[in-house]
């Protein structure tokens, strides 16, 4: 569950881009930025995909050292995002990838043993939302790597029937074969802890 921080001045300029964007309610552009690589396919030195810094520029202004305050504050903007904007997949996206990380910041990344009950039931409740935010997003064109890449996500921390999470790996494969971060997702999924 948790990222890898890419570092290093492409990365960092471009971070700071979209987050200036985003600070200023300038959805327009994010999701011009985000129709136009979805063409380009651009990508920073080290193979790192733009598409994917630009959604995770947005979704990762909260983590796990987050106060509850500003995880409110993040997903009630994102929410008004997704409200005037009724035909962007993207908002939705970025608000799973949120209620993802929300989820597992209550449950921890301990064994499933030493997770309490409470910290349980508000994993599952957020996940749920996570899941409602990613089937909303899939009724809606164009499919978006970052859809499969968050639901991928999702599908491994709930066991799914196997069959039922390759069938969701072929589709984003057969989408963009060189996005590599499906690759990670189905990696963790194969742990031995996981599954």
């Amino acid at each position: 569950t948790s990222h890898t921080r890419v570092t290093g001045p492409e990365y960092e300029a471009y971070e700071q881009t979209v987050r200036k964007h985003w600070a200023n309610n300038n959805y327009d552009w994010l999701e011009s930025e985000a129709r136009k690589l979805s063409v380009t396919k651009e990508r920073l030195p080290g193979g790192y995909w733009k598409r994917r810094i630009l959604y995770r520029s947005v979704a990762g202004v909260v983590n796990n050292q987050s106060s509850e305050v500003s995880w409110q504050k993040q997903i009630t903007r994102l929410e008004n995002w997704a409200r005037q904007r009724p035909t962007s997949a993207m908002p939705r996206i970025i608000l799973a990838e949120v209620w993802r990380a929300y989820a597992w910041k209550a449950r921890g990344n301990g064994l499933a043993k030493t997770v309490k009950p409470e910290n349980w039931t508000l994993f599952h409740q957020r996940h749920d939302k996570t899941n409602k935010l990613l089937a909303d997003a899939a009724a809606l064109e164009p499919k978006c790597p970052e859809w499969y890449v968050t639901a991928l996500l999702a599908a491994g921390a709930e066991s799914p029937d196997r069959e039922e999470y390759e069938n969701l790996y072929e589709h984003a494969v057969a989408l963009e074969p060189h996005y590599y971060y499906f690759y990670q997702a189905k990696a963790n999924y194969l742990l031995p802890q996981w599954h």
